[in-house]
């Protein structure tokens, strides 16, 4: 992922239901504005691959 200023970390937790959270986009920039777009750009980019982790 090529978005600067940006990571994302996964919490590897061994289930999932709805509204857990099993990650985190997080990122800098000059303003607030620009970070929550970085960050949501990062987070829309996550796939999940149902057996990848089999």
């Amino acid at each position: 992922m090529r978005i600067p200023e940006t990571d994302i970390r996964l919490f590897g937790k061994p289930e999932s239901y709805e509204r857990r959270r099993l990650g985190v986009a997080v990122s800098t920039a000059e303003t607030v504005e620009e970070a929550r777009e970085r960050a949501a750009e990062a987070a829309g980019r996550v796939e999940v691959r149902p057996g990848a982790a089999d």
